[in-house]
């Protein structure tokens, strides 16, 4: 277990949502919209199963799949119609090389694929996304959201910041005092350029966004931020002809 998986198994309160997010029905409505015969989802770092249970409650005749290391969050989905997998990216899944899904879905994932450097963890990323393009039909759709952290000046160095910030509270074991600086978290964010950019480089053709920003003052200008918030990305894996 690696201790990034630890952090998440002993905080799980804190990551074990139960309740979809409003903004979780921009992805349920392109489903909806675009169901046809049985919908196979594939909801990777699903956790407790939120937006799983959202999908099976909304399209009874869709197959769900969750897969995420951390069994204590696996533990608190009780729907028999939901498959449960324990496993991480980039290469631990535990899914068999012949399973297909019409949507992959990856919530606040992205970021927690850390590596000892920024580079590191953005080609871990990289190969992260490559290896759920497997999986996905031809055509099939990627479902992502993720956090970021943009600053005026240098787009990246707020993201930076954080990510050196814990990079050395964890050498110290001296944590920082704040809530979301969990000692042991390990995170690298992306501003949305990044995230377009990589998803482009790996086959992924964005089809559709929708952007919740988040004004909250004092962190704003604490974390010197000019735009900080959620991005919803819904994204077609491309397909040579």
């Amino acid at each position: 277990m690696t201790e990034q998986t630890t952090v998440f198994e002993r905080h799980s309160e804190f990551y074990g949502r139960n309740k979809p997010l409003p903004n979780d029905y921009f992805f349920l409505t392109h489903m909806k919209l675009r169901k046809t015969g049985q919908t196979r989802l594939l909801d990777v770092g699903g956790g407790s199963g939120a937006f799983a249970i959202l999908v099976k409650e909304a399209i009874p005749q869709s197959e769900v799949t969750v897969v995420d290391p951390t069994q204590n969050l696996l533990d608190m989905i009780t729907d028999p119609h939901i498959k449960k997998i324990k496993g991480n990216l980039p290469y631990n899944l535990n899914i068999d090389d012949a399973s297909f899904f019409d949507y992959i879905c990856v919530k606040e994932v992205l970021h927690h694929l850390t590596n000892s450097s920024i580079s590191g963890s953005k080609n871990l990323t990289i190969e992260s996304l490559l290896e759920l393009k497997t999986h996905l039909e031809n055509e099939g759709y990627l479902l992502i959201q993720e956090i970021y952290y943009e600053n005026p000046v240098i787009h990246t160095a707020t993201r930076t910041m954080i990510f050196y910030l814990l990079v050395i509270q964890n050498f110290l074991r001296i944590k920082i005092p704040s809530k979301d600086f969990l000692l042991g978290l390990e995170v690298c964010f992306y501003t949305r350029e990044e995230l377009f950019a990589i998803l482009k480089s790996c086959g992924f053709e964005v089809i559709n966004t929708f952007d919740e920003p988040w004004d909250f003052l004092p962190k704003k200008y604490a974390l010197f931020l000019k735009e900080w918030g959620r991005i919803f990305v819904i994204a077609r894996k491309k397909v040579d002809k």
